[in-house]
Formats: structure tokens, sequence, C-alpha cells
């Protein structure tokens, strides 16, 4: 799993410890965060499940590679 979450985070940009941290967690532990809640708990995903989980990651992604960079 590490090798495919560094392969996405290099095609994102340059690669830092905490872009890798940032892509594993958008494609990892946010989606298991979401799921992980409702299993526990015995109910089911709500409608917005896929949308809180797309939004998180497309947040989180929105920062990869672009450490250094002027405005940031």
């Amino acid at each position: 799993m590490r090798q495919a979450v560094e392969g996405l985070a290099e095609r994102l940009g340059p690669v830092t410890p905490l872009d890798l941290d940032r892509v594993t967690l958008a494609v990892v532990g946010l989606p298991l965060a979401v799921v992980r809640v409702h299993l526990h708990a015995g109910t089911p995903l709500p409608a917005h499940a896929e949308e809180l989980a797309e939004r998180g990651a497309v947040d989180l992604l929105g920062g990869v590679g672009t450490e250094g960079r002027a405005g940031r």
C-alpha cells in the first residue's frame, strides 16, 4: 500500500513527508473514519458519507506538492 500512496503523491507534485501523510490520510484514513463510526454504532452510512470523504480528500490533496511555493 505504501508504494501506491507514494506513486500517487509523486503524480501530484514534488513529494515531502508531509505530502505523503496528506495522501495517506486522504485515501486511507479519512474514508475509513467515515465508515468506522457507523460500523461501530451499527448504523447505516448516511447518504452524504461519500461526499464527506470526497470533500475531505480534495481539501487534503490540494496542498500536496505546494510546499515552498509562493502564497503558501
